[in-house]
């Protein structure tokens, strides 16, 4: 994130053709949501792996057809169980990660982030902000947009989206520290 974050900096500093802002803009914004995609499945690959969920006590993530003819390839490529496994969820939207996620923890996943506490000495307490989920899903329903929409003539201002990319690391910040509480260290 931080690389398309110095790009869309650049950019815009650089650049003054709105098109060509509104397409930097729009790129910067699916390189986010790639990275939410690729955070979410990475952690519950990599505690699938590391043998910190126990798949066969968990129905949600059961739930995978692999065809016959893919099978010689994951022998050969050494596939891991939890790469098979993370194959078959889509990361691309809160109400998946939602579902995936609250098997795996025993409980309402965003629930447990809307409850989880970090205390700051410097601070004090800090807790998700309340519109969090609405940010984030804005964010991820703009991604759609721009890479599904041929005419997308979506204005990307950049305060709202520093204000969705806030949202999105909040997120995932609190949602690592609830995997880390439930699952273990990863």
């Amino acid at each position: 994130m931080d690389l398309a974050d110095s790009l869309l900096t650049r950019i815009s500093k650089q650049v003054r053709d709105p098109k060509l802002l509104r397409e930097a803009r729009g790129q910067f914004v699916t390189s986010l949501v790639t990275a939410f995609e690729v955070y979410f499945r990475e952690m519950l690959r990599k505690a699938i792996d590391d043998g910190r969920i126990d798949v066969q006590k968990i129905p949600e993530l059961q739930k995978r057809n692999i065809p016959i003819s893919d099978l010689e390839w994951i022998k050969k490529k050494r596939v891991s169980v939890g790469e098979i496994i993370c194959l078959g969820h889509n990361f691309q939207n809160l109400d998946n990660i939602e579902r995936v996620f609250s098997a795996v923890i025993g409980e309402d996943f965003i629930s447990a982030i809307r409850k989880h506490v970090f205390n700051i000495p410097e601070i004090g307490e800090w807790r998700v902000s309340k519109d969090f989920y609405q940010r984030v899903e804005e964010l991820l329903r703009l991604r759609h947009t721009f890479v599904h929409e041929v005419n997308f003539k979506t204005k990307f201002r950049a305060r709202e989206i520093s204000d969705m990319l806030g949202a999105l690391v909040e997120f995932v910040y609190f949602a690592d520290e609830v995997l880390e509480e439930h699952l273990g260290a990863s």
